[in-house]
């Protein structure tokens, strides 16, 4: 099993924390840890699904990832998930396809002005495919 340290984001009093990921790549199984001590789990079809299944539950609770895989623009495609297992994805841009060169590793850390709810990075990704036409 493998172990990060992500920042956690509360938008209500806008702290920012620290917790420790743990994840195992082979079985798509992620474990957040708090800095207050309360789990968060999953296990999912890849690394990404996981990702989406604990941010459901933080977003209940005000509570974002501070990682590529919260930012608005980042999805992967089908063969990144196959690749990776979900842990590469593609930061997209409007009416560009996503090429090599952005693919983001879905743990690294980003900003509190790019993550977005799951319900956003959606309907994100439904209007850039309807960006390329």
């Amino acid at each position: 099993m493998q172990e990060l340290h992500v920042k956690i984001w509360n938008r209500e009093t806008d702290v920012v924390g620290l917790a420790v990921l743990r994840f195992e790549p082979a079985d798509a199984f992620i474990e957040l840890t708090l800095p207050d001590g309360d789990v968060f789990s999953g296990t999912k079809n890849d690394l990404f699904d996981a990702l989406i299944y604990i941010r459901e539950r933080l977003e209940m609770q005000g509570l974002f990832v501070l990682c590529n895989g919260s930012r608005l623009d980042v999805t992967p495609s089908r063969m990144s998930r196959q690749m990776s297992n979900g842990r590469r994805a593609y930061q997209m841009k409007m009416g560009e396809q996503a090429r090599l060169p952005d693919l983001v590793d879905i743990f690294d850390e980003t900003s509190r002005g790019s993550v977005a709810t799951v319900a956003d990075q959606r309907r994100f990704y439904r209007q850039w495919l309807e960006s390329l036409g």
